[in-house]
């Protein structure tokens, strides 16, 4: 599970980067490009969260995962609105 995190986590980073770059109710602040970039982080952040499931029993990592997913599929959805 160490290799998992260590392959994964500059990507969970870079996701928490660009939340902390939008504004509070939609993905205005980011370009075209980040807007690209932050969905496609979102979709392997949100494989991660399923694999860590599966994978371990580590409540710490998957409850990580769970917040982050939660947070830009919140913004996501928002900015649709």
């Amino acid at each position: 599970m160490n290799r998992f995190i260590d392959n994964r986590k500059n990507n969970w980073q870079r996701l928490e980067d660009l939340l902390s770059m939008t504004n509070a109710a939609s993905l205005r602040g980011l370009s075209r490009a980040e807007v690209r970039e932050f969905g496609e982080l979102y979709r392997r952040a949100a494989a991660d969260l399923a694999i860590a499931r599966a994978e371990t029993r580590d409540a710490r990592l998957i409850n990580y995962l769970n917040a982050l997913v939660i947070r830009a599929h919140g913004k996501i959805y928002r900015a649709e609105s």
